[in-house]
């Protein structure tokens, strides 16, 4: 599940989401809502029999990726 906050705005909203690939050097995800660079968004990430994990970062790159 992706939460982000849209530039400018103290609304947080809730998408759900897929991650694409999770490395050292970032994360790809899924979501059906196209952010802006450098746009401040937190990350929750839910594994089987692991405590939930939020992280926290900057967008770099975003692009539509159709249905």
């Amino acid at each position: 599940m992706g939460i982000g906050r849209p530039s400018g705005s103290g609304t947080v909203v809730s998408l759900p989401g897929r991650t694409r690939n999770l490395s050292r050097n970032g994360l790809g995800v899924l979501v059906r809502r196209v952010f802006a660079p450098m746009e401040a968004i937190e990350v929750e990430v839910s594994l089987p029999e692991r405590p939930r994990m939020f992280m926290a970062g900057l967008v770099r790159f975003c692009r539509y990726a159709g249905r």
